[in-house]
């Protein structure tokens, strides 16, 4: 589940390509801009009530190449992760806005859905089961993702 806790970070540069048309570039900064403040949100919500992860004892069994990713990421991040989840909270609205994007576009098909939905689920998944969050952490980043994006990011798009 590692490999999708990394794709993470093929992500942004997926909604970005999304948003750098000339009919899309308007609503494509707009959704930056608040997917910025909405990371923010999160951030506050983290150095209010910081949450340490006990759990990495008990991620183990990956050998070779997962092995070494799940490793480097466990070294490079400190066992103090946000709830909501950064991970899930971002994922969540790029695929609301690539999903927003290629509806206008007339693109957006089932086997899309299916692939983007999936993959999001994999990467909300990854964050417990590798052991960077609590449950909680994915479920209020579900939370806060839906209500940003219907009560706020959505209805600022044209």
């Amino acid at each position: 589940m590692v490999v999708p806790y990394y794709s993470f970070y093929l992500y942004f540069p997926w909604a970005a390509w999304m948003g750098a048309s000339d009919r899309h570039r308007k609503n494509g900064l707009v959704f930056f801009q608040r997917l910025i403040a909405s990371a923010w949100v999160a951030f506050i919500i983290f150095l209010i009530f910081p949450v340490e992860i006990e759990l990495r004892s008990q991620a183990y069994g990956a050998e070779g190449l997962f092995g070494m990713m799940m490793s480097a990421l466990h070294e490079a991040d400190a066992p103090y992760n946000a709830w909501p989840s950064i991970h899930v909270l971002l994922s969540i609205l790029v695929v609301f806005f690539v999903r927003f994007v290629e509806i206008e576009n007339g693109t957006w098909t089932n086997l899309r859905s299916i692939v983007a939905w999936i993959s999001c689920a994999l990467l909300v998944a990854s964050t417990a089961l590798i052991k960077q969050h609590y449950v909680f952490d994915g479920i209020s980043g579900i939370a806060l993702a839906m209500g940003l994006w219907y009560g706020w990011i959505r209805p600022a798009l044209n």
